[in-house]
């Protein structure tokens, strides 16, 4: 292949690639962009979580929770997004946390007589101990079934 084709595909390699980041970037901003902007209500739920595989699992695994309370309506903010720094600031966030749960802009309720902080892992589901949150699915649950 002589050098001037050489050339040529690899102009049209970046090119493309270019192209590509910059759609995948826009898109990215354009959801983000929507989640930043919305009315809060009491049933509206925030979650806020460390863009990494344990965090990440765990906004999986109260998905479905919500999910039985059709009523709540989610928003979903990543630590490390630059877009979510406005509603992030606005709950003064500013430790370091895997997860963090707000209902209707509160984060901290009272179950069964016990003052519960959506805040780090849930209990018995800690990927570091040190981050093990005094709260447990079912406890997000029971919030839910309240607030409903």
């Amino acid at each position: 292949m002589s050098k001037r084709i050489l050339g040529i595909v690899l102009v049209l390699i970046l090119i493309i690639g270019a192209a590509s980041y910059l759609f995948v970037f826009k898109q990215k901003n354009q959801s983000v962009s929507s989640n930043t902007s919305y009315q809060m209500t009491p049933q509206t739920i925030e979650i806020f979580y460390l863009p990494h595989p344990p965090a990440v699992a765990i906004v999986r695994k109260v998905e479905p929770i919500i999910t039985e309370f059709p009523k709540f309506t989610v928003k979903e903010f990543s630590f490390d997004d630059p877009q979510a720094k406005s509603v992030i600031d606005k709950y003064n966030l500013t430790e370091h946390m895997p997860i963090v749960i707000f209902i209707g802009g509160k984060d901290t309720f009272t179950v069964d007589g016990k003052s519960v902080e959506l805040k780090n892992f849930p209990e018995g589901d800690a990927f570091a101990p040190s981050f093990e949150g005094g709260w447990s699915y079912e406890d997000l649950r029971e919030i839910l079934k309240s607030l409903n």
